[in-house]
């Protein structure tokens, strides 16, 4: 790695329109006052926290330094998010409540069934509206690729598909596996498999969340009409929607369970408790952490529209 190249990697933590704008002066700066010496921890640490900083503020966390439309974008994006981490919660609360009915009691079992129903229809809404958006967005992305801008996105891409192939491979072979085993070591009775399993759901985990990063990677640098802005932005305000739909059912469905069927929640592998199993906790967890960055997005969302309206009665 060259001089500059090692500069140029300490100053990855702004985000790539920063970098574009002022990463050459700062390169320049950092070259001139290290020159080959090792730069000092603090200085790392510092750029890494004005870094983190500037990407938050480029993803429209805080701040009033982006127009109406890139606020739409950037508010846009923080709910994408926030459903990614929805839909690890999602299929942990799937995995978790296979075969619950048959542990509540007939007479006990209309709202809790109702309650997941709501889970299971706002997530297919939920994944309909994104699979939606990205295909009004594919246009854009085209026109990303005529237009020669390839190396802006390849990085994020490239790690996306990587991620991606690793976890069909994992999944084509864990399921294989799981065919040669009984019900019983499927579902806890084989240690080993549910270690395997946990594994293989990191993967996928991973796989989400990079393509999530190259989604919004691709987004940043996709030139969107006003009005597809708008429309994308009104589709995120419903996904925020859906996922508090998701959220109030899993949570019903939860309390349900915890009074007429304790031992269900406390079966399978890491749950160990009749009340407050693991996975459940971890999975409501994702879900208010998922709900807070999409609220924050669709706040931005609805400020982008403010904006509009104070601009035309101006």
């Amino acid at each position: 790695m060259s001089e500059r190249d090692r500069f140029e990697h300490l100053i990855r933590w702004y985000p790539a329109s920063w970098r574009a704008r002022y990463g050459e002066e700062l390169t320049t700066l950092l070259h001139d006052t290290h020159g080959t010496a090792k730069v000092p921890l603090g200085v790392q640490f510092s750029l890494a926290r004005r870094g983190s900083i500037e990407r938050a503020r480029a993803f429209g966390l805080f701040g009033n330094s982006l127009d109406g439309p890139n606020l739409t974008r950037a508010g846009s994006l923080l709910v994408l998010w926030g459903w990614a981490l929805f839909m690890v919660a999602g299929a942990m609360v799937a995995k978790f409540g296979e075969h619950w009915e048959s542990a509540v009691p007939a007479t006990h079992r209309s709202l809790p069934r109702v309650a997941f129903g709501v889970v299971q229809l706002a997530g297919g809404l939920g994944g309909f509206i994104v699979v939606i958006a990205a295909a009004i967005s594919l246009p854009g992305f085209l026109e990303l690729l005529r237009a020669g801008r390839w190396p802006e996105i390849r990085r994020p891409v490239l790690r996306s598909m990587a991620t991606g192939v690793i976890a069909s491979i994992a999944t084509v072979a864990i399921l294989i596996w799981s065919h040669h085993l009984s019900p019983h070591q499927r579902n806890g009775g084989f240690f080993f498999h549910g270690l395997i399993f946990v594994l293989w759901g990191l993967t996928i985990v991973i796989a989400l969340f990079m393509a999530t990063a190259a989604a919004a990677a691709v987004a940043h640098q996709t030139s969107l009409s006003r009005r597809v802005l708008r429309l994308l932005g009104t589709m995120a305000t419903a996904l925020t929607v859906l996922m508090l739909g998701v959220a109030v059912g899993t949570i019903i469905w939860w309390t349900v369970l915890a009074h007429y069927a304790p031992r269900f929640l406390g079966s399978g592998l890491l749950a160990t408790s009749n009340v407050l199993p693991l996975p459940l906790v971890a999975a409501v967890f994702l879900m208010f952490a998922g709900l807070t960055v999409a609220s924050v997005g669709t706040i931005r969302i609805a400020q982008s529209v403010a904006l509009k309206h104070s601009s035309l009665d101006g």
